[in-house]
């Protein structure tokens, strides 16, 4: 018998293949048991990296909300901003548009160049008459203002024979009007200076006034500036 084949040989072998199995085991186990605490080990990682990445994700999520919030309260302070800005403007162009009111209600009357040729080119050549200027005597703009009107009326050929004064009871009819003794027989310029009174944004109503003895004669009305905005060709 050989060496390789007698029995203390085979009992060494034998021996040695316990000893490697066993050696194999342990080291399957040992490998086994570091794989399972390095995949923990990784899991763990995971769950912490998620659980950071949630909170993180939370706190942008908050802050987000918070900017948000902060932006919608800003839009609403913009948006009352502006509403009040557009009432306090509103309420300035209104207090703008009363005090113009008030100044061009004190503002005397003055006919101007515009007017003047305005009504000067609406008589044209009509026929030229007697004219009589009643004016309100206790008002003094309206007695500036009528001579204003006499000079207009001497300045295209009408004869202005005189100036009545009289003082009304109460408040008399604002701005020109055209009388006549008797209207159905109105000399014929009276309707021709009714017409370019008109033209020239003076006014120049018609009514009856006049005594009955001066069929001939055309009466000019002139009264207190009326409370109304400015004529739309006469001049402020």
């Amino acid at each position: 018998m050989d060496w390789w084949n007698s029995p203390e040989t085979l009992s060494k072998l034998q021996t040695g293949l316990v000893i490697v199995i066993t050696l194999l085991g342990v080291i399957t186990l040992t490998l086994k048991v570091r794989s399972d605490q390095v995949r923990k080990a990784i899991d763990q990682a995971k769950a912490e990296e998620s659980i950071q990445l949630d909170e993180e994700l939370k706190k942008k999520a908050a802050a987000a909300e918070k900017l948000a919030a902060a932006a919608t309260a800003k839009h609403a302070l913009a948006e009352r901003e502006l509403a009040e800005t557009k009432r306090l403007a509103a309420e300035l162009e209104e207090v703008k548009r009363k005090a113009a009111e008030v100044e061009e209600t004190q503002r005397p009357r003055t006919i101007s160049k515009e007017c003047v040729d305005i009504f000067q080119a609406t008589l044209g050549k009509s026929p030229r008459g007697k004219i009589e200027i009643i004016r309100v005597a206790d008002d003094a703009e309206t007695v500036a203002f009528s001579e204003s009107v006499k000079a207009l009326l001497s300045g295209v050929g009408f004869s202005v024979d005189r100036i009545h004064n009289f003082i009304p009871i109460g408040r008399s009819s604002p701005g020109i009007a055209i009388g006549v003794a008797v209207p159905e027989k109105a000399p014929p310029h009276a309707g021709h200076l009714q017409q370019a009174f008109q033209a020239a944004g003076l006014g120049g109503g018609g009514v009856q006034w006049g005594p009955d003895d001066k069929p001939d004669v055309v009466f000019i009305l002139v009264g207190p500036k009326p409370l109304a905005g400015p004529k739309p060709q006469a001049s402020p």
